[in-house]
């Protein structure tokens, strides 16, 4: 029997993003624990979802297919008699004391070299399970990238298809370097913005080491095609000086951090951010990133 939903062991700060990102899918998703949601989905589905956008699973810790439900363990045990398991199970109590119960009961088990892999989401006095022969995730190895920041321009590619081969791309606020790393390779040239170092060098990188205010002269003899902004200031101060740049035709990335980790509080203040820009702009639309942080949001800007 083929899987058809998917339990997700995720940390609780992504709820809300997870469940976004889902429900823009078509998919039905629920929370069910503080760091466990549902999601109606079969695994190729899911297959399909993570090739179009790898980003999530950098997020997921681990991935539960279910087949069937039971509130009866003898019978799961009955279904694996004779055989090598890998188990992965939920909450992590649950799985050690399953492990302990399989070890006295003589059930050969291997992390590596198994027959199925039984997962097991154990929720009140039921468990929902299956048993796979394949594995079906594997939390990716983290690469080494010069800051978070490379995931989050990464982030917005995958969702926007902002295309920057070939731009002139202004990266305000650019230390230590993460959007530069990923312009390098891509961007025509790339004007790097910030007092502090920059790691990331190369021909068509060049580096203002000052701040954006003291700069405004100086980037106003080119004219960009695309604005970066991860400038760790209140964004409303930080726009003031944005607005002051060869913006016309231009398309912006903003991230916007908050001093608060408030949805209500961040809502409004995006809201006024939104209502600065409405005149200059002829599209505008806000996310939130799995690579923000709870008191960030991701601003798009087409400007007129």
């Amino acid at each position: 029997m083929e899987p058809n939903l998917l339990y997700l062991n995720i940390s609780k700060d992504l709820h809300d993003r997870f469940i976004l990102f889902f429900q823009v899918l078509g998919l039905e998703v629920n929370i069910v624990t503080k760091d466990l949601i549902k999601v109606n989905c079969d695994l190729k589905q899911f297959d399909e979802i993570v090739k179009t956008n790898p980003i999530p699973l950098r997020y997921i810790e681990r991935v539960f297919p279910i087949t069937n439900s039971t509130k009866d363990s003898s019978e799961i045990l009955l279904m694996i008699k004779e055989k090598t398991i890998r188990l992965v199970a939920y909450p992590n109590t649950f799985q050690t004391s399953f492990l302990s119960l399989l070890d006295e009961k003589g059930f050969a088990l291997s992390p590596t070299k198994f027959d199925y892999i039984l997962n097991i989401v154990q929720l009140d006095k039921e468990y929902h399970y299956s048993i796979l022969k394949n594995v079906i995730y594997r939390k990716p190895e983290e690469q080494k990238h010069t800051s978070r920041a490379y995931y989050k321009i990464k982030e917005i590619i995958i969702q926007t298809k902002i295309d920057f081969k070939g731009k002139l791309v202004f990266d305000l606020g650019a230390a230590p370097g993460g959007w530069c790393e990923y312009l390098k390779p891509i961007a025509k040239k790339v004007v790097a913005v910030d007092p502090a170092e920059v790691l990331v060098s190369g021909q068509n990188i060049i580096h203002l080491k000052q701040k954006l205010e003291d700069v405004i002269e100086v980037l106003n003899k080119y004219k960009p095609n695309i604005i970066i902004c991860d400038i760790n200031r209140d964004p409303e101060e930080v726009l003031k000086s944005i607005l002051k740049l060869n913006i016309k035709g231009t398309q912006m990335i903003f991230t916007l951090k908050f001093n608060r980790d408030n949805k209500k509080y961040i809502d409004q203040r995006t809201e006024k951010i939104k209502k600065i820009l409405e005149p200059y702009s002829k599209y505008l639309k806000v996310f939130w990133l799995f690579a923000n942080t709870g008191n960030e949001r991701t601003l798009l800007c087409h400007f007129k």
